[in-house]
């Protein structure tokens, strides 16, 4: 067997594989979603931004959110961002008391949520 016959074989296997996953994958579905949320455009690179990257952001931009808004407002409530001693352990220690300064400021209210929520419940009947 030659090596341009091995080529070919390959090629039409893995495009016989590409056509079967076009078959099962709607892509009509998958260009909406991406055309409702975003304005297709140029990645930072410059270069236009494929469909794969424009759902990777979609499904991460939740968990960015999430974690942006965290370090966001323990840098607004305890100034961090600014390394006060020098050293990584001092730094560490620094960052590791605004974690439990943040956590001991939201706690009040989460525990207050969760038992309003519990006697919401409770009131409509279920358990």
């Amino acid at each position: 067997m030659s090596f341009s016959t091995t080529y070919v074989e390959k090629r039409a296997v893995k495009n016989r594989f590409f056509n079967q996953i076009n078959i099962i994958i709607n892509r009509k579905s998958i260009y909406n979603i991406i055309n409702k949320h975003y304005t297709v455009g140029t990645s930072a690179t410059g270069t236009p931004s494929t469909d794969g990257l424009l759902l990777f952001n979609k499904r991460v931009s939740t968990f960015r959110y999430t974690v942006e808004r965290t370090f966001g407002s323990i840098q607004k409530w305890f100034g961090a961002g600014i390394a006060r001693d020098v050293g990584l352990a001092k730094t560490n220690t620094q960052h590791l008391l605004e974690s439990i300064c943040y956590n001991l400021k939201r706690a009040p209210r989460l525990i207050i949520e969760t038992e309003i929520r519990k006697q919401q419940i409770q009131q409509i009947g279920y358990q």
